[in-house]
């Protein structure tokens, strides 16, 4: 059961019987309870898959791939992407990078969680800490000096009801920009940019709703 923010450290207000905390200091929210892993099944990594293989999956791990280059530039960087599912970012790689990978589905073939305490330059989090029950803490055990991150962005008076985003039986968290900048901030990582070019290209008319952020180690 979650107790405190992991935007802020904060204390929760309760929403819907406490299902859902809400935290008044740094607009973060969240669902209280955690959240069952057997969604993370074959038919889901297959779903995933299907969109990495379309155009718009290629376009998109293109993007990433040189948002990564433009602050990671030497030849090979070693390069870990966390949440990785059939590694479809990885095999896009370019640069020569060194690339890892994990996941949590078992079906995907990158069960090694002790990846992450290999060195790497970057570490990548597409559509992933929203999934995660602690981003927090999982943050504050990397030693990388990059962080990249999208994520779906819940903007001030974004109703969670009717949003497309809001998948309470898969996603634990609900950030806002400034609830992902104050949870980097404790985390020991400054914000070096912030954008919303992949929300153009996944939704033209809602460009907003994931936020795609870039933060170094203090």
């Amino acid at each position: 059961m979650l107790m405190m923010c992991v935007g802020c450290g904060g204390p929760l207000t309760p929403l819907r019987e406490w299902r859902l905390g809400h935290c008044q200091t740094c607009g973060h929210t969240c669902i209280r309870q955690l959240l069952s892993r057997s969604i993370y099944n074959e038919e889901y990594l297959n779903e995933y898959r299907r969109r990495g293989k379309t155009p718009l999956g290629e376009r998109i791990n293109e993007q990433r791939w040189s948002l990564v280059q433009k602050y990671i530039s030497k030849s090979p960087g070693r390069i870990l992407d966390w949440g990785c599912g059939d590694g479809s970012f990885l095999r896009a790689k370019t640069n020569g990078h060194i690339v890892g990978g994990y996941d949590i589905n078992r079906y995907a073939g990158f069960g090694d969680r002790d990846v992450v305490h290999q060195s790497w330059d970057g570490v990548t989090l597409w559509d992933v800490i929203e999934h995660m029950e602690t981003p927090d803490r999982f943050l504050k055990g990397l030693g990388t000096d990059y962080l990249f991150i999208a994520t779906p962005n819940l903007e001030p008076g974004q109703p969670l009801e009717g949003w497309k985003h809001y998948k309470p039986d898969e996603h634990q968290h609900y950030f806002s920009e400034k609830s992902l900048r104050t949870m980097l901030d404790r985390c020991g990582y400054t914000v070096e940019e912030v954008n919303h070019d992949e929300g153009a290209l996944r939704d033209p008319d809602h460009p907003k709703a994931i936020i795609t952020l870039v933060a170094r180690r203090k």
